[in-house]
């Protein structure tokens, strides 16, 4: 009962956005489609799972979000405009901040096979288990899950194209960036922000290059 009320919500909001931002509305629909097939092409495990109030972290998730499902043409379009941009070349890896169920790295590493190794961060167990059973056919292809708190991670020190899709708060999201900032700065990684309801406060707390070429999505470079 409960998974049918928060189905009926997302159908709403989705009306909701037809009537406000019909664009927008045609994008959710079109890339919410896309993603049903692609899930039931390649036989991936989904799920409808709530977050618990505490992980084996012992670390309250009352401010983290809720798992969205990955965007995969929106994400295809703005990894192909970096890649276009020479934004990024072959000596960067890609990194999911907020993995859940794999399903985005599954898309890239089948569809956009542009960087020398992947990962995913995710500190949800059953989403960290459910992303092991769905890229164990990709083993080959350099792909490392990690279950941890994005909070306590520290970036390796190399370049990365890192892939935030609103993932948490902002007040987790400073964290990871304040531990991560000198990194990504020296490396010159990039990140790809969608959704990017805090854009303003990164603005506000770290000196980067922002671009804005697609509603809803930051690109973050080096300034250097």
């Amino acid at each position: 009962m409960f998974i049918f009320l928060k189905k009926l919500k997302y159908i709403l909001v989705l009306l909701k956005n037809a009537l406000l931002d019909k664009e927008k509305a045609r994008e959710l629909i079109i890339n919410s489609t896309y993603l049903k097939f692609y899930i039931f092409k390649h036989k991936l495990l989904t799920a409808d799972y709530e977050y618990p109030q505490e992980t084996d972290f012992n670390i309250s998730l009352e401010k983290a979000n809720q798992n969205q499902p990955a965007p995969l043409l929106i994400l295809h379009r703005n990894i192909v405009f970096c890649k276009k941009n020479n934004f990024f070349d072959d000596t960067f890896s890609f990194i999911d901040i907020g993995s859940g169920s794999g399903l985005l790295i599954h898309y890239i590493s089948n569809n956009l096979d542009y960087f020398q190794s992947y990962y995913g961060i995710e500190f949800e167990k059953n989403f960290f288990e459910i992303s092991k059973k769905n890229l164990i056919s990709f083993v080959h292809k350099n792909i490392n899950l990690l279950y941890k708190d994005a909070r306590n991670f520290l970036l390796e020190d190399k370049k990365y194209l890192i892939y935030l899709y609103n993932p948490f708060k902002f007040d987790i999201l400073k964290i990871f960036m304040q531990n991560n900032y000198e990194n990504i700065v020296k490396n010159k990684s990039i990140i790809i922000y969608h959704n990017d309801i805090h854009i303003e406060e990164l603005k506000k707390n770290f000196e980067f290059r922002y671009l804005q070429t697609f509603p809803g999505t930051s690109i973050i470079l080096s300034k250097n």
